[in-house]
C-alpha cells in the first residue's frame, strides 16, 4: 500500500485507472493501517482500499495517540471531506470494533457537510452505539492487569504479549484506544440516509443479537446483518468469507 493525498491519515492501495470506488477502512483498537494490507488484492480491482492510520499507530507511531473519540472523528471527517472535494469518487466506509464507532461518527459528520454521502456504511464487531454495554474501564488498569485482559482477546498473539519490551511500546497505544471506546458517549441525532451493513461473529461475547439489530435505528436506509463463524476477530480468522460478503455487498452499490 502507498501513501497519497492526505498521507498522514490514509494508506491506500496502488492507484489504478479502473478503481471506481474507495473503501475507507477503520481498524480495531491497537491496529494500524497494515491490518488492511491484504484487502486490496482480495477485493475487486474496481475498489480502492484506503486504510485509516491514526496518530500513534503504524507509520504515525512517533505521534501521540489520541484518547477521545469524538474529537478524533471530527478531524477524520474534515480530512476525508478535503479528499472527497479534491478528487470526487463514490466511496463506502468500513469499521471494525473501535473502527465501527469511528466510521459511524465520521458518516454522521460527513452528513453535515457539503460532500456526497457514502454509498454504504459497513460496521463490524460492535453493538449499535446506543446499545453498548457498560464500560469496564480497562484503560485504567495497571499494565500487568491490562496484559492479562488482552490474553482473553483472540486478536493478540500470545507470543507478542510475552514480549515485555515490545508491549511497553504498544500498551500506551492500546490504552488510548480503549479509552476512546470506554469514554465514548452516544448522542442522539438525525438518522443517516445511507444503507447500512452489520457484520458480527457468532462467538463474539462483545456483541449481542439485539445490539446488532439496533444499528437499524441509525439509518432511514436499508440495514441488514451478516453473521460469521468466529469470535471478535472473525474478520481475520474468517477473512475469506468476510471479504466475499463485502465484495457482494459493494457490488450492489
Amino acid at each position: 500500500m502507498s501513501a497519497g493525498l492526505g498521507a498522514s491519515w490514509l494508506v491506500r492501495g496502488q492507484p489504478h485507472a479502473t478503481r471506481a470506488l474507495r473503501l475507507y477502512c477503520f481498524g480495531h483498537a491497537g491496529a494500524s493501517a497494515a491490518a488492511f494490507r491484504a484487502w486490496q488484492a482480495r477485493l475487486e480491482p474496481s475498489i480502492e482500499v484506503c486504510a485509516i492510520e491514526l496518530p500513534g499507530h503504524g507509520r504515525r507511531m512517533a505521534e501521540a495517540p489520541q484518547d477521545q473519540l469524538l474529537p478524533l472523528a471530527g478531524e477524520l471527517t474534515q480530512a476525508l471531506a478535503r479528499e472527497l472535494r479534491a478528487t470526487p469518487r463514490p466511496y463506502a466506509l468500513f469499521g471494525h470494533s473501535l473502527g465501527a464507532l469511528l466510521a459511524f461518527e465520521v458518516a454522521r459528520g460527513l452528513a453535515r457537510l457539503d460532500v456526497p454521502p457514502p454509498l454504504r456504511l459497513l460496521v463490524s464487531g460492535a453493538n449499535a452505539p446506543q446499545r453498548r454495554p457498560p464500560s469496564r474501564m480497562l484503560h485504567r488498569l495497571p499494565d500487568d492487569a491490562l496484559l492479562e485482559e488482552l490474553r482473553t482477546y483472540d486478536g493478540t498473539p500470545q507470543e507478542l504479549l510475552d514480549e515485555r519490551e515490545l508491549m511497553a511500546l504498544l500498551l500506551p497505544i492500546l490504552r488510548a484506544d480503549f479509552c476512546m471506546v470506554e469514554t465514548y458517549h452516544y448522542h442522539p441525532g438525525p438518522q443517516l440516509t445511507v444503507p447500512l451493513t452489520v457484520l458480527a461473529g457468532r462467538a463474539d461475547a462483545r456483541v449481542s443479537p439485539d445490539g446488532v439489530a439496533a444499528w437499524a435505528l441509525e439509518t432511514s436506509g436499508s440495514c441488514h446483518s451478516i453473521w460469521h463463524d468466529g469470535g471478535h476477530f472473525f474478520i481475520e480468522t474468517h477473512a475469506r468469507a468476510v471479504l466475499a460478503d463485502i465484495r457482494a455487498t459493494l457490488a450492489q452499490d
